[in-house]
């Protein structure tokens, strides 16, 4: 990594001077930084002299921060910039559940009664005043308010061109995608005990914020964008494990449907298939994990999700192709839970299953939908 360092840094000092090679140098060594914190997670005791000290680590996670909260980037296939902030985004995830660091915390049993890696302590310190700082608040506001919400050009290719736009989203992957990285950091971030309370107190600020500039001004596209990419970060950071939290989610996004404008409107409808296949497919909601008669971990009988997947089916013969399509990906994902999830011991029968209703209510739709699909 080193060598190849030194080899773009020389390309980079003939082509553009000092700033970009300064850059390129770092590029490398963010790629070194996710190898190295990788390993430690598999092998917790690789520390030695390849590891960065504590206070280098502390000002890598504040600069990492401060590029991602106002460094200029496009969502353009190829953008440096996008592709320099994925970089920096996982390595703060990396670092931030890194497990060796975490091994190294002072409540945490060392079974062989030998004293942590002083090296690992020192990182664990380092990224635990992180988590306990203003920072990490700053760092959920960016990634809410810059790297989750739709911007203009992406706006005008999903109304031009919905079904590539939706197939992209849907298959795009975190190394090279900002948002789907930031939906996976934010989901780490607030997996995290001491973190959570914090991150999703932030999360839910931002939302109100976006809920209250698209009540004053509903015809605001940028305003609803934004409410767009909140309640994106609300799903996240919620989680499968809080299902109450996720129903209040949805009834909220229902509510913000039915009042933004129609040309707006559509944008919302689309979160809403997309948080549905987050919803449905989350294990306390699986059709799998529970029967009619017994109340699974989320506290809901199967015959109250009924009226989430009516709605599903509603949004799969909505009018506009985006939120048809999103929704389509969200019922696959359903699916494909349903089939991974452990089978109950009383199976429930056809007539009474959602999913199985949804499925033969939709199948024209979808049927319709590979026809078409380019």
């Amino acid at each position: 990594a080193a060598a190849a360092a030194a080899a773009a840094a020389d390309r980079s000092l003939r082509a553009a001077g000092a700033a970009a090679a300064a850059e390129a140098v770092l590029s490398l060594a963010l790629v070194a930084a996710k190898t190295i914190l990788q390993a430690q997670d598999l092998h917790p005791l690789a520390f030695g002299g390849h590891v960065p000290s504590a206070n280098t680590l502390a000002a890598a996670m504040k600069f990492a921060c401060r590029e991602l909260a106002s460094r200029p980037f496009s969502r353009a296939d190829g953008d440096p910039s996008e592709k320099f902030l994925v970089r920096l985004l996982l390595f703060l995830g990396n670092a931030a559940t890194c497990a060796a660091y975490a091994a190294a915390a002072p409540d945490v049993h060392q079974p062989h009664g030998r004293p942590p890696n002083p090296q690992a302590a020192a990182c664990e310190a380092a990224v635990r005043s992180f988590l306990e700082s203003e920072s990490l608040r700053g760092l959920v506001l960016s990634l809410v308010t810059r790297a989750l919400p739709l911007d203009d050009d992406e706006r005008i290719e999903y109304e031009s061109d919905p079904e590539s736009f939706v197939w992209e989203e849907a298959v795009s992957r975190e190394s090279a995608n900002l948002r789907r990285c930031a939906e996976k950091t934010l989901a780490s971030l607030a997996n995290i005990a001491s973190a959570r309370q914090a991150v999703q107190s932030a999360v839910n600020s931002a939302a109100n914020r976006a809920a209250a500039a698209v009540a004053s001004n509903t015809t605001d596209t940028s305003a609803v964008l934004m409410l767009d990419g909140a309640y994106a970060a609300l799903a996240v950071v919620h989680g499968a494990s809080e299902a109450p939290a996720l129903v209040r989610v949805m009834q909220m996004l229902q509510q913000h449907c039915a009042a933004a404008p129609p040309p707006l409107a559509h944008l919302l409808r689309r979160r809403a298939a997309w948080l549905l296949g987050t919803f449905l497919s989350a294990p306390v909601f699986c059709r799998g994990s529970g029967t009619a008669n017994i109340r699974g971990a989320a506290g809901a009988r199967v015959e109250e999700l009924a009226p989430w997947y009516m709605l599903l089916g509603q949004l799969l013969n909505d009018c506009h192709p985006g939120v048809t399509l999103t929704a389509a990906v969200a019922l696959r994902r359903v699916v494909e839970s349903a089939d991974a999830a452990p089978q109950p011991p009383e199976p429930l029968e056809e007539k009474n299953d959602p999913l199985v209703g949804l499925s033969r209510q939709t199948l024209l739709p979808i049927l319709r939908l590979a026809l078409s699909a380019r």
